[in-house]
């Protein structure tokens, strides 16, 4: 998915780049909502818990760094917000690989709201 997310195609597949950021979002919520503590579960997790979340940080931050424009829009925004959510608690978890991953997207957000 984080490969999916991150091809830089043209514009004109953003509709479905759109769709799935937002399918997915849903997905995720009910799997793990917004509110989880997602350090601990990190800490508390098993492997395969753990390299979901690191894979979760590498597909926000491919997808925002190709496709945040589509998101920006009215129909995505609160799903892009959402993700931004997301992507700032997985940023404290504890562990140089998804900072780090997590990190470089957060970045790219920032300096584009600043822009």
């Amino acid at each position: 998915l984080s490969e999916i997310g991150g091809l830089n195609v043209g514009s004109f597949y953003d509709q479905h780049f759109l769709k799935q950021y937002t399918y997915c979002m849903k997905q995720l919520e009910v799997m793990l909502p917004e509110s989880t503590n997602l350090p601990q579960a990190y800490a508390d997790g098993t492997d395969d818990e753990e390299a979901f979340l690191q894979n979760l940080a590498l597909f926000f931050s491919s997808f925002f760094k190709v496709h945040i424009t589509i998101l920006e829009g009215a129909e995505g925004q609160q799903a892009l917000l959402s993700g931004l959510q997301y992507l700032l608690n997985l940023s404290y978890i504890e562990d140089t690989e998804v900072f780090k991953v997590g990190g470089v997207a957060v970045e790219l957000q920032v300096g584009s709201f600043v822009d």
